[in-house]
């Protein structure tokens, strides 16, 4: 209820935060914008690093936030990893 309430940055604009590290597939995993942007959390040396998510675009990702504009898409790869791993959660969640 808080995140939708307050709708913070690292929901809506920077993904990847959260408490736990990468799952078994770390090594071929995309480095998660949070961690593109925060490196130096130990799950984020695991990944692997994506040419087309750079700081730069993320900051500008958090400039849009926050002035209202309408957020850019993610590039094509950060956005077929995402639907990747939304599955494999969903198949391990159909499989439990």
């Amino acid at each position: 209820m808080l995140i939708e309430t307050f709708r913070p940055v690292w929901d809506r604009a920077i993904d990847g935060f959260g408490n736990n590290g990468p799952g078994v597939r770390r090594k071929t995993q995309l480095t998660s914008p949070w961690d593109v942007l925060h490196p130096s959390r130990p799950s984020a040396r695991n990944s692997t690093p994506s040419p087309a998510l750079t700081p730069n675009l993320l900051l500008s990702r958090i400039d849009d936030y926050f002035a209202g504009r309408p957020l850019p898409t993610s590039p094509r790869a950060v956005r077929e990893q995402q639907a990747s791993e939304a599955a494999a959660i969903e198949d391990a969640a159909d499989e439990a």
